[in-house]
């Protein structure tokens, strides 16, 4: 009975310098543009008229607005996609890379709860260089917290794979210098 070695040593899972691969790609909500963020707004109006909420009338009013942004085509066809490499925005069909940032130049992330976004539980998630400096904002994000904390953690794993390549190839030089003198 012949059995295959994978050659990974965790099913599924290869390190970053080996492939990029897909850690989680999530869609904006309605909550990435400004009408969205409006609707936010108005459906979380207090108040009652008898026993209905206020938020049913405007409801009736701009029951259109929702649909319309949610089949907007720019919605439809823009991802944000988290790899163990990078964290970019993929936009169209089957899908261009429109912007990225490698992980390892992303020094902080913000979470941003936009007025309008958390009746959509939903926040602008923005990437932050060393000087501080915005590198991507992934705006409407929905659910963030997990998306959130998905790239802290695949963040923090890219940099100390780099940090472990790096030292093992110093490991390497070193040995390798004795043995080049001693010939």
């Amino acid at each position: 009975m012949s059995t295959e070695q994978d050659t990974q040593p965790i099913s599924g899972i290869s390190p970053s310098v080996v492939r990029e691969q897909l850690v989680m790609e999530v869609w904006p909500s309605i909550s990435a543009y400004g009408a969205g963020r409006l609707v936010g707004r108005l459906f979380q109006i207090p108040g009652r008229v008898g026993p209905v909420r206020i938020t049913f009338f405007i409801g009736l009013v701009i029951f259109w607005l929702p649909l319309l942004l949610y089949f907007f085509p720019g919605r439809l066809l823009t991802r944000y996609t988290l790899t163990n490499r990078r964290l970019l925005i993929r936009k169209g069909f089957p899908g261009r890379d429109a912007e990225e940032v490698p992980l390892e130049e992303i020094d902080r992330l913000e979470k941003q709860v936009l007025p309008g976004q958390e009746y959509f539980a939903a926040a602008d998630i923005v990437a932050l260089s060393s000087d501080g400096t915005e590198r991507l904002r992934l705006r409407g994000v929905s659910q963030a917290e997990c998306f959130y904390r998905a790239i802290l953690k695949t963040r923090q794993a890219r940099i100390r794979t780099l940090e472990a390549l790096k030292q093992i190839e110093q490991r390497g030089q070193a040995e390798q210098a004795p043995a080049e003198a001693a010939s």
